[in-house]
C-alpha cells in the first residue's frame, strides 16, 4: 500500500539515509529508536510536511512524493494533538468535513459514530481546554479519523499520558487498527511497540537497523544497538567452529559456549537472561558451566538481576527466592550453567 524508497533527507548536522520500507494495506507499523533517531522526519515526509532531497514515496503504487498534504489520503497526529482549545469537542472532530464540504446530516452522522467509538460522546458540548490528557487524545483521534484517511501517522501520541491511561490508549489504538486502518505509529517506547506492532523497525541515527515482525526482532536482533534497545542484555560478538563434532562459540580464549547447531564463521551469540542458571555449587556435568563472581544484585520488577563476571560480564535473572536459597551475595563465587540450547548464534548481523 505506502511504499518509501530510498528517501534520503540532510538536515543540518543530522540526515535520513536511503530509508526504504513497505506497509501493507491493514497493518501496523512501528517506528522505534531512541529521540533524535529520525523516527519523526520519516513521518512529516510521509504526510508531506518535509520534502526529501532523494527518494520516492508510493501510495498504492502510485508516487504522491510531489504531492501537497491535502491530497496524500494520510492523516497524522502529532504529540501535542494540535486540537482547537477554544472549540467544543463537537466543532473539533466535524472541522476537517467542513473543509470537504459535507452536509450537515453527514457530518452529525459520521461524528456520532466516532465519537460513540472513541467514548466520548458524553463530552460533546465540552471545550477542549477543559479536557483530560486522555480524552483530548481521543478526540484528536477522532477528528483525524473523520477524514477517513488511508494510513494513519501517528507521533509519539502517548508520551504525555499517565501509564494507566496509556493502557487504555493502546486498547483503543488495537481496535482502530482490528477495524482495518493502517497505522504508522512512531514511539521510543519498546513495551508500546511490542504491545501494538505487525512489525517493527528500529532507527538509530537516520538508518534503518532492522525490521522484523515483533517476535523476530526479540529472537533475532541483528545489531548490537537492536539487542540493546529491545532489552536484551547478553549479546556478544563472536567465532563458531567444529571441536569433536560439536560447534562450539569462542568470545574470548577462556569463554566458549557449545552450541546445539550453527556453521563455521564470525557470528554474534546471544543468551536470554532469564535462561542462565546460578548455583553457589558447581553443577554436574561438562557442557558450559564456568566459574564466576557475582558483582552486583539488582532488584527488578518481577525477580533479581544478576551480573557475573567469568571472563566475559554475564547478566542472569532469577526468582527472588534464589537469594536466599543459594546465600548469593555481592562477591561471593558462584557457578553458571546455560544450556545448549540456550545459546543463540546469529549470522546476519549490522
Amino acid at each position: 500500500m505506502l511504499e518509501l524508497v530510498n528517501i534520503s533527507k540532510g538536515m543540518n548536522e543530522f540526515a535520513l539515509q536511503n530509508i526504504s520500507f513497505s506497509v501493507q494495506k491493514g497493518e501496523y507499523f512501528v517506528i522505534l529508536g531512541p529521540s533524535g533517531a529520525g523516527k519523526s522526519v520519516i513521518l512529516e515526509i510521509i504526510s508531506g510536511l518535509i520534502k526529501p532531497d532523494k527518494g520516492e514515496i508510493y501510495l498504492n503504487k502510485k508516487s504522491i512524493t510531489q504531492d501537497k498534504i491535502q491530497n496524500r489520503k494520510a492523516g497524522i497526529l502529532f504529540q501535542d494533538l494540535a486540537i482547537f482549545p477554544h472549540l467544543t469537542v463537537r466543532q473539533n472532530i466535524e472541522f476537517g468535513l467542513k473543509q470537504k464540504k459535507l452536509n450537515s446530516a453527514n457530518r452529525i452522522s459520521i461524528v456520532n459514530k466516532l465519537s460513540s467509538e472513541m467514548g466520548i460522546d458524553h463530552l460533546m458540548v465540552r471545550r477542549a481546554n477543559s479536557l483530560s490528557g486522555g480524552e483530548k487524545q481521543r478526540v484528536a483521534l477522532a477528528r483525524i479519523l473523520a477524514i477517513e484517511p488511508e494510513c494513519l501517522l501517528l507521533d509519539e501520541p502517548l508520551s504525555s499520558v499517565d501509564t494507566s491511561i496509556k493502557e487504555e490508549l493502546w486498547y483503543l489504538l488495537k481496535e482502530i487498527h482490528a477495524n482495518g486502518q493502517t497505522i504508522i505509529h512512531v514511539t521510543h517506547d519498546f513495551e508500546e511497540a511490542m504491545i501494538l506492532a505487525d512489525r517493527v523497525a528500529v532507527v538509530s541515527e537516520g538508518k534503518i537497523m532492522q525490521i522484523a515482525n515483533k517476535y523476530d526482532l526479540i529472537k533475532k536482533p541483528q545489531s548490537k544497538f537492536v539487542a540493546d534497545f529491545v532489552g536484551i542484555k547478553n549479546y556478544f560478538s563472536a567465532m563458531v567452529s567444529q571441536v569433536n563434532g560439536h560447534y562450539v562459540v569462542e568470545i574470548n580464549k577462556n569463554v566458549r559456549f557449545v552450541c546445539n547447531k550453527g556453521e563455521e564463521g564470525r557470528c554474534h551469540v546471544m543468551i536470554r537472561s532469564s535462561e542462565i542458571n546460578i548455583s553457589a555449587n558447581k553443577f554436574s556435568g561438562e557442557k558450559n558451566i564456568f566459574p564466576g563472581k557475582l558483582t552486583a544484585i539488582v532488584p527488578c520488577k518481577n525477580g533479581m538481576e544478576l551480573k557475573i563476571d567469568m571472563g566475559i560480564m554475564l547478566t542472569a535473572f532469577v526468582d527472588y527466592r534464589l537469594i536466599d536459597i543459594e546465600g548469593l551475595v555481592i562477591g561471593k563465587s558462584v557457578w553458571v550453567k546455560i544450556p545448549e540450547e540456550s545459546v543463540n548464534v546469529i549470522y546476519n548481523y549490522g
